[in-house]
């Protein structure tokens, strides 16, 4: 028998050897099969789920690698489901979950046993049904062959009150139908993190359930696990007593608040820690990725540098003369610290000139013989670099080296990187997870440069930047003055006033007009009482944008993604029925949206990937992520083996991926972003549309979108939109544990 030939029988597990972390090792006695088997073997395998006593179909493989020679790798584990005709409820239960109800019902009262007729696709027994001809008949045997393997899904989660779609989704999301019935059955709130999952959905599932208390412990424990991972989202590391039970009382007014104190204060995913008097509750997970922050980022600034830049003011000049002016004073102080520091952040508004002001720094390190590395977190924000400094820039996750399915990276802190000096540009839109992941790869005594924009869009989730300022622990400079170069620039110009929370000079909003020395920021206002026609307005613009620029060189931004006056979900329809109408011959892959988002894919279009996905592979079968933000362009649509679609998308800085299965879910048209996903872009053409939005309209957010272009800008707009944001701000106070963390662990280094 080949190594990886996969056979397939039917066993009954006779006793469970190990069962953790959802990889199981069983002993199986073989009851139908291939002749060759032996009468008992041991199966093992993750992602996989076996009770004593019960009879599964099994595909699997030998494993040659084993100690025992009986020892097999599991492919896949189905749990055999009884749908005689005398097990009426669990029968009912499956084909109500696959068919219409009253065509289930239909089915049940007139067939002795429908499922073999189904199985065996008996025409005639189906057609004799009232109601049923040959083309339902088709439609019946089609649901059946599709979702059989899901039986075991369809009956053990009948009682939970979930759609055939809903289970067909967790069962993708736990890894098999056997395993997902047992999780959620043994906790409803395990639901929490399968795609279009939240709280409240499982909470509302949980209680569903008539055996099921509102005042159930596990109802407060998924509440306080679900609390702090909302407080992660917002950037918060840590909650007050207070604070912990106001939203406790608030979610669940029937609580034990004292079992809630309890449960953090005795459960290991939780630490309480005493701060200058005040009492903070944090997620253990959290709270260790801020300690070890700290630890990594006093190791780099611990110790001497192992790089001797003796002279380097020789290279500094060089590099002035290639750039044809000299630098500031600020920017030569900077150069200065950078030389000298081993970890040092350098900040600085749109046009202060800090790429120039490192490629200074990185040119003396090459002139040294020395080596550098550049990343930021998305694609088009590390090419940003890429064309000051002429040298490639990474994505974080590409230079670390990510292992996709298996985790991890190889670069990390066994293996760092094999290089001098690290630059990390764009540090407001790095969280604490990720800038954990890039410091430990670091070497020590090498060089971690940080370069940060105070005035865009917060990261997601917890920052960094904010913490490190806060701190003051690490060394930093700010660069104030605008260049002269930049200066021309009404992007520039327009985009600082707005992020001082003053109208530009010369700005008329009472009509439309070209701004700037380079005349590279158009306004177009509508009427107040018509911000529809801001729909109306960028669209004419994006279609003689299309005769002039590349697709890749244009992008539609926007503050929401399908509410408001207008969105991205609407931008797209009309952008890509502009750009890439549909084709009757084409293959194409279809997404219905319940909030009416709905899109078609189409080869040529431009798109955007909404999830990480460490899985995805390029066309010659290497294992090539792609990240949350990545655009592309697709330029193939398939189907593969199994008849589902794929789509092969050129991602900016990543090259061809081919993109299927639930990945695919996650590919949404790019025509049009949201500021939020534009935030690190440098694109040439930028159309900007700006409708009224109270709570995300701030002067961050337009000071982070007209800063995306690097050639052209439209902002469509009215005048009350654009007043109002102007005099709002977004930047709230973040509670996190790492400035005092830092604060502490550096006070000896004062």
């Amino acid at each position: 028998m080949a190594t990886d030939e996969l056979i397939r029988f039917k066993g009954v597990c006779s006793y469970i050897l190990f069962n953790k972390n959802n990889f199981v090792i069983a002993k199986m006695k073989v009851i139908d099969g291939n002749k060759t088997l032996p009468s008992n073997l041991t199966i093992k395998g993750g992602g996989i789920f076996v009770e004593k006593g019960k009879t599964y179909t099994i595909d699997a493989k030998k494993d040659e690698k084993a100690k025992y020679d009986d020892t097999y790798e599991a492919v896949r584990v189905a749990m055999d489901m009884d749908l005689s005709p005398e097990n009426k409820a669990s029968v009912r239960a499956f084909l109500e979950a696959i068919l219409p109800k009253q065509r289930a019902n239909a089915l049940i009262e007139a067939v002795e046993d429908p499922i073999k007729a189904l199985e065996e696709e008996d025409y005639e027994l189906l057609c004799s049904v009232k109601g049923i001809g040959q083309s339902t008949a088709d439609k019946m045997i089609g649901a059946y062959n599709a979702q059989k393997d899901l039986t075991v899904a369809y009956v053990g989660l009948k009682d939970f009150g979930l759609t055939r779609e809903a289970i067909i989704k967790i069962c993708k999301h736990f890894g098999s139908p056997e395993l997902a019935v047992k999780e959620i059955t043994d906790n409803p709130y395990k639901l929490v993190g399968v795609s279009g999952y939240g709280f409240s959905k499982a909470d509302s599932v949980f209680l569903s359930l008539e055996e099921n208390s509102p005042t159930d412990h596990r109802r407060v424990e998924a509440y306080i696990n679900f609390m702090f991972t909302k407080e992660e989202e917002e950037g918060h590391t840590w909650v007050s007593p207070r604070e912990f039970v106001d939203k406790l009382k608030t979610f669940i007014p029937e609580a034990d608040e004292r079992y809630g104190a309890k449960y953090v204060m005795e459960s290991p995913d939780f630490v309480v820690k005493d701060v200058d008097g005040v009492k903070r509750i944090s997620s253990a997970k959290m709270y260790k990725i801020e300690e070890e922050i700290v630890k990594h980022l006093k190791r780099l600034m611990s110790v001497p540098t192992t790089m001797k830049l003796d002279g380097y003011e020789k290279s500094v000049e060089a590099t002035e003369k290639m750039n044809g002016w000299e630098y500031s004073d600020e920017q030569r102080k900077a150069i200065d610290e950078m030389i000298n520091r081993n970890v040092y952040m350098l900040q600085g508004l749109a046009g202060t000139g800090k790429s120039t002001t490192v490629k200074a720094l990185l040119n003396a390190v090459e002139s040294f013989g020395y080596t550098y590395s550049q990343c930021a977190l998305s694609g088009k924000a590390s090419n940003n670099l890429s064309l000051v400094t002429g040298k490639e820039g990474n994505t974080i996750h590409r230079l670390l080296g990510s292992k996709g399915g298996s985790g991890g990276y190889i670069h990390d802190e066994k293996n760092k990187l094999d290089a001098n000096v690290v630059v990390l540009d764009e540090l407001s839109m790095v969280d604490a997870r990720l800038f954990l992941d890039l410091i430990r790869a670091i070497p020590t005594g090498g060089k971690l440069i940080m370069l940060g924009d105070f005035g865009q869009l917060e990261a997601i989730g917890v920052g960094i930047m904010g913490s490190l300022i806060k701190s003051r622990v690490v060394p930093m400079s700010i660069l104030k003055k605008v260049h002269r170069q930049a200066a021309a620039s009404a992007i520039i110009t327009h985009s600082i006033s707005v992020r001082n929370g003053i109208k530009p000079e010369g700005l008329k909003l009472t009509e439309n007009g070209i701004y700037g020395e380079k005349q590279d920021l158009e306004y177009i206002f509508v009427d107040d009482n018509k911000e529809r026609e801001i729909f109306k307005e960028t669209m004419a613009k994006f279609r003689l944008a299309i005769t002039s620029f590349n697709i890749e060189d244009i992008q539609i931004i926007c503050s929401t993604k399908s509410t408001g006056a207008v969105s991205t979900a609407e931008l797209n329809r009309a952008a890509q029925m502009l750009y890439n109408p549909a084709d009757a011959l084409s293959e194409t892959v279809t997404f219905e949206r319940k909030d009416g988002s709905g899109y078609e894919l189409r080869v040529k279009d431009k798109v955007i990937n909404m999830k990480n996905n460490k899985n995805t592979l390029s066309p010659d079968g290497k294992t090539v992520p792609i990240f949350n933000g990545n655009t592309g362009i697709i330029t193939d649509i398939t189907t593969d083996n199994d008849g589902n679609k794929q789509a092969t998308i050129n991602f900016d800085g990543i090259g061809e991926v081919v993109v299927g299965g639930q990945a695919l879910d996650s590919i949404e048209l790019g025509y049009a972003i949201t500021v939020h996903k534009s935030q690190g872009s440098t694109i040439k053409y930028v159309l900007f549309a700006l409708p009224f939005h109270y709570l995300l309209n701030t002067k961050e957010l337009i000071y982070t979108g007209m800063t995306r272009a690097s050639d052209y800008q439209v902002l469509v707009t009215s005048k009350r939109s654009f007043n109002s944001a102007i005099k709002k701000t977004n930047v709230k106070k973040k509670k996190t544990n790492l400035p005092d963390m830092l604060i502490e662990a550096f006070k000896d280094m004062a």
